[in-house]
């Protein structure tokens, strides 16, 4: 357990970002635009203590609830 609240949208990013997508393709599949999932991972980044988007995946499949 992460310990902080993800929104649904954020957990739906980052799975995509743990399955090593990157923000187009991710935007694509969840019909929002590429600069919409960068601001999500990087309010991941923050809620997880993360400095990079590395970082934070790895975080989340250690410890996500996907």
């Amino acid at each position: 357990m992460l310990g902080v609240a993800l929104s649904d949208n954020e957990k739906q990013v980052m799975e995509l970002v743990v399955a090593g997508m990157r923000d187009r393709e991710i935007g694509m599949i969840l019909d929002v635009k590429p600069r919409t999932v960068t601001h999500r991972i990087w309010s991941v980044c923050n809620k997880l203590g993360a400095e990079t988007r590395a970082q934070a995946a790895v975080i989340y499949a250690r410890n996500g609830e996907g």
